[in-house]
């Protein structure tokens, strides 16, 4: 008897366990899903995200434990929505150490956390992780047996990235260009925007080595391709600005017009300075201002330039030349590029060395 009482004890105790296990399971299912249709609405409610998120991770480690695939992937959601950057790549972590615990330390599984905590690394401005993230995805992905070139082009574009914001400007020339080679021999819209994107990597890197003819035929190829995509049009900016920049730098003053104008019609704002010029003046003593106010004409030429104040004759002087050398985006009105009096540059003077 005491034996049979026992053994119903036993049964009744695992039968609550496992009625609570699968409300455990079921309530990190109904948080997933709810994670899932918060995050469907688009990335402005990511901050919604975070609570369910979160929830449905704490819930998997009860229900799946440290070592399962499904803990591994909600550690992921959570971590990617988490705003505190911080935060984000301690989780990011745990659910790289569960993937590695899961899959092995070489599996291809591993590269959704190494490129989320990259991502965050760099938010942190701590580049040299995000160099190792990106580092070690880009290694897994080489040596996996089934490679996914697409793969491959994106991690080296984010390690290009990565390097050129940490000015190792000379690896990072070599990775954009070995990016751009890999998306170019994909046909879909996700590869034809990153090709875009590497395209517009390159030329930056050659307006910003001074290389500015160099910069012309990726700036414009990349403004093609982000032409195609309205969703990207706000990137093209980027590229208008660089042009008109590489134009100008050249004395191409009329190449840099459509470009001027396109910016113009995109940002229908104030007039918006694209490029500027120092002023130059010899045997400058002591610091001062010069303070200059014109018309941005309807091709984003600065007209009719008066002096407003001057701490020094000569600083006005060199302002008035100076500012006919810049260029703006005119002001657009009912998709018309307008002239736009009384805008106003203020120019400062330093020592001569």
């Amino acid at each position: 008897m005491y034996r049979q009482i026992l053994l119903m004890i036993v049964a009744c105790s695992t039968l609550l366990s496992a009625n609570a296990a699968e409300d455990e399971r079921q309530a990190m299912n109904a948080a997933y899903r709810e994670y899932q249709e918060i995050m469907a609405r688009g990335v402005s409610a990511r901050a919604e995200a975070v609570e369910p998120a979160a929830r449905a991770y704490e819930l998997a480690k009860r229900v799946y434990g440290n070592a399962h695939q499904t803990t591994a992937a909600l550690a992921i959601n959570y971590g990617n929505v988490l705003e505190n950057r911080a935060e984000a790549v301690q989780i990011l972590n745990e659910g790289l150490a569960i993937s590695e615990a899961v899959h092995g330390k070489e599996a291809i599984d591993l590269i959704d956390p190494l490129m989320a905590l990259a991502d965050a690394s760099t938010d942190l401005r701590d580049l040299p992780a995000a160099r190792r993230y990106y580092t070690r995805a880009l290694d897994i992905a080489l040596t996996y047996e089934e490679k996914d070139s697409f793969l491959e082009g994106i991690i080296t574009l984010s390690l290009g990235v990565t390097n050129y914001n940490d000015n190792k400007r000379l690896e990072s020339i070599k990775q954009f260009r070995a990016a751009r080679d890999i998306l170019a021999k994909h046909d879909t819209n996700l590869a034809k925007i990153r090709l875009a994107t590497a395209e517009l990597w390159i030329g930056t890197y050659q307006i910003v080595s001074g290389r500015h003819k160099e910069a012309i035929e990726p700036l414009l190829a990349s403004l093609a391709l982000f032409n195609s995509f309205p969703e990207t049009r706000f990137t093209a900016l980027t590229n208008y600005k660089m042009l008109v920049e590489a134009y100008e730098s050249l004395g191409m003053r009329d190449e840099a017009t459509p470009h001027a104008l396109a910016m113009g019609a995109i940002t229908m704002t104030e007039p918006v300075l694209l490029y500027e010029v120092q002023p130059t003046l010899n045997r400058v003593r002591t610091p001062g201002l010069a303070q200059v106010s014109f018309t941005v004409d309807e091709q984003g030429y600065p007209r009719d330039a008066t002096v407003v104040s001057a701490a020094d004759q000569r600083f006005g002087d060199t302002a008035l030349e100076t500012i006919g050398k810049m260029r703006y985006a005119p002001r657009v009105v009912d998709e018309v590029a307008v002239a736009t009096p009384g805008v106003v540059h203020t120019f400062m003077f330093r020592p001569s060395r």
